[in-house]
Parts: C-alpha cells; structure tokens; sequence
C-alpha cells in the first residue's frame, strides 16, 4: 500500500498551520501519522494517545516527541501551547465530552495559540467504507460535526489524498486492521461496490477526504455558511 504518495497531506498541513518554533499538544496521536508530520527540529510535540499499541508504533515512527498514554480529559498539565491540534480523534470523543475537552484546550492555549482540529470527511471514499463497515462511525462523525458548527471557526480546509493499493487482498486487509476484525462476504460485497472493484487483480486507488477545521479560541457562534 501507499498512502498518499504525492505527499499532498504534509505539504497541504504546513501550508496551513505555523508549525515553526512552536509548542504543540497533539491530542489522539494514533501510530504517530500525523505527528511525523507535525514535527520539525524547533518545535516540541507532547503526544497523547489512549491506546497503548499504537503509542508503541508511534514512537518506533517518530524521534524527538514527548509520547503519553492518556486522553484530553485526563490531560494533567500546568503547560501552555501554542498549538492544540485533535489529529483524526475529535469525533472519538463521547458526545458529553466534546465541548468540555475544547474548552480544556482554550485553558491550555498561549495567548496567539490555535486550535485545529483534523477529521474525516463524511463524503470521502475511505470514510464511506469505514460508515459501511462501522455504521456507529457515520454517527461519531456527525456529532463531531455538529459540536464543531457551535464554535466559531476561522478556517476550513479539504484536502483530497490518494491511497494506492496493488489489489483487493491489500486492500481488504487494511481495511480489516482499521476496524479490527475480519470481513465477511456481505462486507466485502459492499466496499467493491464503493471502490468499483469487479475482480480481485486490479490496481484500487482510493480517495481520502480530511476536513481543517481552524476554531476561535474564544467565544462565539458557529459558522454562518454550509460549510458541512
């Protein structure tokens, strides 16, 4: 497999957030994807990550990064950053949770810090087969989405990226890794429908959609236009 080859995600995400000389808190670093794209020989990363086997592998990926096992709601610090950036984790959070974990991150902000927030896209391909594959992940999304409409947010950005995949058992098999269990035939069925796969030689692309969500650190109401 290879995951955005073109490396558009690293150039897009630096194009849009300062990363230099900074002090960023990174909240549900995953196996470290996006915090090997964050990090850059001036600034320090403190990584946090609920699971303690992606942690392994995050810190296997990426040198020079404070990794914690924990969650923003147990997050126990007296330090500010700059920038606190939820990669991929913001709709993981319980719904009760949402708005009190971004307060918590306006409370741990530098007076010209920044809050992002990166999500899946609901109308993306990889997103479309993790909904068919997990219908309780079409829910997390749309009430992350909702919550995130109640803020002001100063910036959005979608980017498109391209996963390449020699043929259908790669594909399936990454796809069986995400979710964590094996596909069955119904399954499989559904997701050759979404890719237009007819047999299981040919090359798949598949398209990823992540949304840029850049939120006020104050108060405000959300964002007048459809943006969603």
């Amino acid at each position: 497999m290879r995951l955005d080859p073109e490396k558009k995600e690293i150039k897009e995400l630096r194009s849009l957030i300062d990363l230099r000389n900074k002090e960023i808190l990174e909240i549900g670093c995953g196996d470290g994807r996006i915090t090997a794209m964050l990090k850059r020989k001036d600034n320090n990363i403190l990584a946090i990550e609920p699971d303690k086997e992606q942690l392994k592998l995050a810190r296997k990926k990426v040198s020079g990064v404070k990794f914690q096992v924990g969650t923003m709601s147990n997050l126990k610090t007296k330090k500010k950053f700059d920038l606190v950036i939820f990669s991929m984790s913001f709709h993981h959070v319980p719904v009760r949770s949402k708005r009190v974990v971004i307060e918590k991150a306006k409370s741990l902000l530098t007076e010209s810090g920044e809050i992002w927030l990166i999500e899946p896209a609901i109308d993306g391909q990889v997103c479309k087969i993790v909904m068919t594959l997990v219908p309780a992940e079409r829910k997390r999304i749309e009430a992350a989405n909702k919550v995130i409409k109640e803020f002001k947010i100063l910036k959005k950005k979608s980017i498109e990226l391209n996963w390449y995949y020699d043929d259908f058992n790669e594909f399936s098999g990454f796809f069986q890794e995400i979710i964590g269990r094996k596909l069955t035939g119904a399954g499989i069925d559904k997701i050759k429908k979404i890719v237009q796969v007819n047999d299981g030689k040919s090359k798949i692309i598949v398209t990823d959609k992540i949304n840029y969500f850049l939120i006020s650190n104050s108060d405000g109401k959300g964002h007048p236009d459809g943006i969603f």
